[in-house]
This record gives C-alpha cells, structure tokens and sequence, in this order.
C-alpha cells in the first residue's frame, strides 16, 4: 500500500475553506514495507520510515547511503547522555553487594 498524506480542510459557516492541512499517518505500523531512501533530506526522516516495519523480514530497503541516514544532533546528545548515565548506574551496582543496596537505600530515606 501506498502511503499518501490525507487533506483536512475546516471550512466556515459559508462552506469556505479556511484553513488546509496535509498529514501521513502518524505510528502506524505495518507488516510489509518497502522504502525507498534515495531522496532523504531531513534529521531523522529515515528513522520515521523503517520505525514503520514490524519486522525486518518483510522489510525492503531501496538505494540505502549511510551519509544520507542523519539524527538530529540533540537526539545524539539525549542518547549519549542517557548511555552515560546507564553506564554509571551499572558501574555503582557493580561496587555494591545486595546488602550494600539494601543499606543505601534506606539510609537514603532517612
């Protein structure tokens, strides 16, 4: 199936239209894709597109270019970070042994 944007249109009491507004289908998952990546432009545009597949088995990728594949660089930030924090957290449950944790966290509370 083709993805194509749909047309809203709010008209007045007089039928006129005054305001137009064009829109894919947001979240939409599908059990076959085939996506075509020649005329990616955007941070983030082909993301939107494969996050549709539901699987990679029924997922085709056409005229793929790694250059061409950008994230936004405050997503970039936002992973690197949350990765930061992940690693420190596993770090400082590492050093502790249950008894520790157990400690810690009601000391915490106190």
């Amino acid at each position: 199936m083709m993805m194509v944007p749909v047309e809203f249109t709010i008209e007045n009491v007089h039928g006129e239209v005054e305001a137009t507004r064009g829109q894919c289908r947001q979240g939409q998952t599908l059990q076959r894709v085939r996506i075509d990546l020649a005329r990616t432009f955007e941070k983030g545009q082909a993301y939107v597109g494969l996050s549709r597949a539901t699987s990679l088995d029924t997922l085709q990728v056409l005229n793929f270019d790694p250059s061409r594949v950008i994230a936004h660089p405050v997503v970039v930030e936002w992973h690197e970070r949350n990765l930061r924090q992940e690693q420190q957290h596993q770090e400082f449950e590492d050093e502790m042994d249950a008894e520790e944790a157990v400690r810690s966290y009601f000391q915490g509370r106190s």
